[in-house]
């Protein structure tokens, strides 16, 4: 069986969380139904997020970062961690900021995760992802 790469307890309490607000949403008035499907249908667009964000945080370590830069945004993650309640273009200048110029500039932070995410303001979820797909890397070297 190949390696995976996997948090088997938050892989557990996801679909756990999902067996319960199925349950629940069965027994619910419709009202509530229709909350407990949007939620579930959020928690899983933000999963989806934290692992596109995962893969293009990779892909920055490996083709594009330096050593220096990932050392910067490790310790900073490990530090201050990721407030993700934050304002996403907050959280996705911050991690610029740390990780790849000290004196952005806005249009500079805009262009760069367009690049990496296909958006120029980023999720929370999709940033988180990011930072511990580069920090994963960093980890091995």
């Amino acid at each position: 069986m190949e390696a995976v790469s996997a948090k088997w307890s938050k892989v557990a309490q996801e679909a756990f969380l999902r067996v319960v607000v199925a349950d629940e949403a069965k027994r619910a008035p419709a009202s509530e139904a229709g909350l407990l499907r949007l939620r579930m249908q959020r928690a899983e667009c933000e999963e989806d997020e934290q692992r596109d964000g995962y893969e293009a945080g990779t892909q920055w370590a490996n083709v594009h970062a330096a050593y220096k830069q990932l050392r910067a945004l490790a310790k900073w993650v490990e530090a201050d961690g990721l407030d993700t309640e934050d304002d996403d273009s907050s959280l996705a200048g911050a991690i610029y900021h740390v990780a790849v110029d000290d004196r952005p500039n806005h249009g500079d932070i805009e262009e760069f995760w367009a690049k990496f995410s296909g958006s120029r303001s980023p999720s929370a979820s999709f940033l988180a992802g990011f930072c511990e797909g580069a920090v994963d890397v960093v980890d091995h070297v």
